[in-house]
């Protein structure tokens, strides 16, 4: 077990070298910065969703939402599901820490945004 854990985090920090940016893919949204703790706790959960999303359709073609399953959340924090196909998913991050902001996951990244 601690081989697959080793592996999967060294293949995970492969992937993040090839992952697209973090920031917003509309260039006209604006590009939120939070100095907190709190949200980069999020941010870097998003982050390991992501890459779970990703090595899961590599390995089998498809999404999958079994692989959040295991998913260790921080506190106050929770995900919900807004759209998803064996093609494609948007999921939302939300944390009652930081509730002016969100993060949402789709096949083309993690992006930070405002609430409303």
């Amino acid at each position: 077990m601690k081989h697959f854990v080793f592996w999967l985090v060294v293949l995970a920090l492969a992937l993040s070298a090839c992952a697209p940016s973090a920031s917003p893919r509309n260039t006209s949204r604006r590009v939120i910065v939070i100095n907190n703790p709190a949200a980069e706790d999020v941010r870097e959960i998003a982050n390991v969703a992501w890459h779970r999303m990703q090595l899961n359709f590599l390995e089998n073609g498809t999404y999958s939402t079994n692989v959040l399953v295991d998913l260790t959340l921080p506190q106050g924090v929770r995900w919900v599901l807004e759209d998803f196909s064996n093609n494609g998913y948007r999921i939302r991050f939300v944390s009652s820490d930081v509730p002016e902001i969100f993060w949402l996951i789709t096949p083309e990244g993690v992006e930070t945004l405002p609430v409303g």
